[in-house]
C-alpha cells in the first residue's frame, strides 16, 4: 500500500473527525439541546465503532485495505450531510451511526501497513507515532478553521464542507492498489475474531480503557461545552485554544519520538503533565496553563502508547484484528464517559468529570509502566 497515501487519508480523516468533535457539540447547545442528552446522542458513536470495527478489521485482514478505505469517505461524507440536515435528536443519533462506521473504517486498518513491516516495535511504534502526529496536526488545523467556518459560513455549511472531504477521501481511496484474489471466507472471519489469545495479549487493554475514558470525559466532551457554556467562549476562540492545544500535543509527539526517550519516563512525565492538571481545569483562573501543560502530558501518552501497541502486536498473524480485539475495551469505556459526563455535569457540574478524566489518564500511564520492559529505542 502506499504509504503516502495512506497517510494523506489519515489527514483527512483526522480534519473530519476533529472538525465534528467541536462542530457537533456546539451545534447541539445552540439548538437548546440539553447536556445529557447531548452526552446520550455522542455515545451512540462508540457502540456503533465497538460492533463493527472489529469486523472491519477481520475483513481487512482477508481482502486488503483499499475497500475499507472507501467506506470511510462514503460514511464520512454521509455523517456530514446528515447533520447539515438534521434537526432532532433521533436525527443526530443517525448521523453518529454514519460517523461511527466511518472512524470505524479508518481506525479498523489505519496501523496495518505500519504494523507489518519490520519485526522492531521501536520502529513501528516510531512510525505509527509519526502517522499520529500528522493526524494531530491536522486535528489542530481542523479545530481553527471550523470555528471561523462556523462563525463566518454558518454550522449548516460546515457539515457540507465536512461532507466534501469525505468524497475526496473515496477518491484517493479508489486510486489505491486492490488485493489480489480476494476472497472472504466466512469461518475463517470468525475463526480469526474467535482465536484463543493469552493474558499477555489482553494485559494492554487494561490502561488503553482508562486512556479512552480519559479521552472521552476532558478532550472530546468536557472542553468544548465547557469553553462555550461556563466560561462563555465564542466559537472562534475556542477553536483557536483547540488548535494551540492540538498544536502542542503535536510538537511533543514529534519531539519525544525524534529523541526516543524511554517509555517508561515517558508514562513517568505524562502522570506529571497529563493527570495533574487535568484536575483543576474546571478553574476558570487556570484554565489556561492547565490547558497547556495537558497538551504536554497527551502529546507524551501518544507515543508510548504506538509503543504498547506494537508490542502487543508484534507477533500477530492478523493485525487489524488484533489491535481491533484490544481497542474493545476501549470503546466501551468510551460510552460510559460519554453516559457519566453528560449526568455529571448536568447533576454535579464539570469539576467531578474533570477530576475523574484525570485520575483516569494517570491510572493510564502508572499500569504500563509496571507491564512493558525499558529499553526499546
Amino acid at each position: 500500500m502506499d504509504g503516502a497515501r495512506v497517510k494523506l487519508i489519515a489527514i483527512l480523516d483526522a480534519f473530519v473527525d476533529s472538525s465534528l468533535t467541536v462542530a457537533l457539540p456546539l451545534y447541539l447547545l445552540s439548538l437548546s439541546i440539553g447536556i445529557s442528552e447531548i452526552g446520550l446522542i455522542l455515545a451512540v458513536m462508540p457502540v456503533i465503532f465497538l460492533l463493527v470495527r472489529l469486523l472491519l478489521a477481520a475483513l481487512g485482514d482477508q481482502i486488503g485495505t483499499k475497500n475499507i478505505f472507501i467506506s470511510n469517505g462514503i460514511f464520512g461524507a454521509a455523517s456530514g450531510i446528515i447533520y447539515a440536515f438534521a434537526f432532532t435528536p433521533a436525527m443526530f443519533s443517525l448521523g453518529k451511526i454514519f460517523e461511527g462506521f466511518r472512524a470505524s473504517a479508518f481506525w479498523a486498518v489505519g496501523r496495518t501497513d505500519i504494523f507489518s513491516h519490520g519485526s522492531r516495535d521501536g520502529k513501528q511504534a516510531r512510525e505509527s507515532a509519526s502517522m499520529v502526529s500528522l493526524r494531530i496536526l491536522s486535528v489542530s488545523f481542523a479545530k481553527l478553521v471550523t470555528g471561523a467556518l462556523i462563525v463566518y459560513l454558518s454550522f449548516h455549511n460546515t457539515f457540507l464542507a465536512i461532507a466534501a472531504l469525505g468524497i475526496i477521501i473515496t477518491i484517493i481511496a479508489l486510486t489505491f492498489p486492490a488485493k489480489v484474489n480476494q476472497q472472504v471466507s466466512p469461518r475463517r472471519l470468525i475463526s480469526v475474531i474467535t482465536q484463543k489469545r493469552g493474558l499477555e495479549f489482553w494485559l494492554p487493554a487494561i490502561p488503553l480503557a482508562f486512556n479512552a475514558f480519559g479521552a472521552i470525559a476532558i478532550v472530546a466532551f468536557g472542553l468544548p461545552i465547557f469553553m462555550s457554556s461556563s466560561l462563555h467562549m465564542g466559537y472562534e476562540l475556542i477553536g483557536l485554544l483547540l488548535a494551540v492545544f492540538f498544536l502542542i500535543e503535536a510538537l511533543t509527539n514529534y519531539l519525544v519520538t525524534r529523541f526516543r526517550l524511554p517509555y517508561r519516563y515517558i508514562f513517568f512525565l505524562s502522570i506529571i503533565f497529563c493527570g495533574l492538571p487535568g484536575i483543576v481545569l474546571w478553574v476558570p483562573q487556570l484554565f489556561i496553563p492547565a490547558l497547556l501543560l495537558h497538551a504536554v502530558g497527551w502529546g507524551l501518552l501518544d507515543a508510548a502508547y504506538e509503543y504498547v501497541l506494537a508490542h502487543a502486536v508484534r507477533n500477530s498473524k492478523s493485525i487489524s484484528t488484533d489491535i481491533a480485539l484490544l481497542m474493545v475495551p476501549c470503546r466501551i469505556a468510551e460510552f460510559l464517559a460519554f453516559i457519566a459526563g453528560g449526568f455529571i455535569i448536568s447533576y454535579f457540574g464539570y469539576a467531578p468529570l474533570f477530576i475523574l478524566g484525570a485520575s483516569a489518564l494517570a491510572l493510564s500511564s502508572i499500569i504500563p509502566m509496571r507491564m512493558i520492559k525499558d529499553g526499546v529505542k
